[in-house]
């Protein structure tokens, strides 16, 4: 049904009731309501669906709706009653049945266990690992020593100056790197797909951040916190990096996802070779050093700040 309606002239709704002609299966249109179609200048026509109403289909459908509300009617299903049944069989819910409220609950439970999780106390876990012995390998003095770092932990290190470039800030932490480690080994963490994504929201206190499209040419004018909260910006900054740090012939690994294990792998097998070096502050580093590496190996952890 289609209406007009002029608050000044009609005061009921007028409706076009479009009838099925039974002869040439066309729908009849009243000269008034075609007078409203042409002012309008919109035209309504039947839909597919209607051109099937034939005197056939509407007997069947006739038909089945008289089958509906008899089962209706002998089912009793909506008369008013406080507890839940089904209206097939009749049968009633026991007061703790709470089928009809599963959205409500489950969104309650998500956010609970939410609310409940802590990350694990990791410096005593590293005390009490500490404690058993010494934990590092001194190398000879005349090894050659490898460094392999943790990309994440290199990120937090340098402060970005505002106003420099993401280009000027790449070579802020190449320059830093091949000063103090020659041409280290650096691994990232892959931020698009990475398993750490509930540990990386919380390291940002709730902070969420903005996507940013920049190129190495565009002034930094945000603060490090917030353009790192956003995982699209964290991930192009790294591959912007990676290029950086790449030109001083440093090497660069890429993890899939969360790059712990990738870091430590990675160190154990120069260790097999060479004194290396883990330079990071995860504790989970140190567990999954004492895990993979083996006692003749020549290997020590040390944090990045000191």
């Amino acid at each position: 049904m289609i209406g007009l309606h002029n608050s000044n002239e009609i005061s009921k709704m007028s409706y076009t009731f479009c009838n099925k002609s039974l002869d040439d299966d066309q729908p009849v249109v009243t000269l008034r309501e075609k007078g409203q179609q042409t002012l309008i200048e919109i035209s309504y026509y039947s839909s597919e669906q209607h051109k099937k109403s034939s005197h056939s289909r509407q007997e069947r459908d006739q038909k089945d709706l008289n089958t509906i509300l008899a089962f209706v009617e002998k089912k009793k299903q909506f008369a008013k009653i406080d507890s839940l049944r089904n209206i097939e069989t009749g049968v009633t819910s026991t007061g703790d049945v709470n089928a009809h409220q599963a959205r409500k609950i489950g969104s309650e439970i998500i956010q609970n266990i939410k609310g409940s999780i802590r990350g694990a106390n990791k410096s005593s876990l590293a005390d009490a690992i500490r404690s058993l012995g010494v934990c590092s390998v001194t190398p000879d003095s005349d090894g050659e020593m490898k460094y392999v770092f943790d990309g994440g932990s290199l990120l937090q290190k340098l402060p970005w100056p505002e106003g420099h470039t993401f280009s000027g800030i790449c070579k802020l932490y190449a320059d830093y790197v091949h000063r103090r480690y020659g041409s280290p080994t650096i691994v990232f963490d892959g931020y698009m797909t990475s398993t750490k994504d509930v540990t990386h929201q919380r390291r940002t206190n709730g902070v969420m951040g903005t996507n940013v499209i920049f190129t190495g040419d565009t002034p930094f004018c945000s603060k490090k916190e917030h353009f790192l909260a956003n995982c699209a910006n964290n991930q192009e900054f790294i591959n912007m990096l990676s290029a950086s740090l790449e030109s001083m012939d440093c090497t660069v690994i890429h993890a899939d996802s969360d790059a712990d294990a990738c870091i430590v792998k990675t160190t154990v097998t120069s260790a097999s070779r060479f004194p290396t070096l883990l330079i990071g502050e995860d504790t989970d580093l140190l567990v999954l050093l004492c895990f993979y590496a083996q006692i003749e190996f020549s290997v020590r952890i040390k944090h990045l700040s000191k």
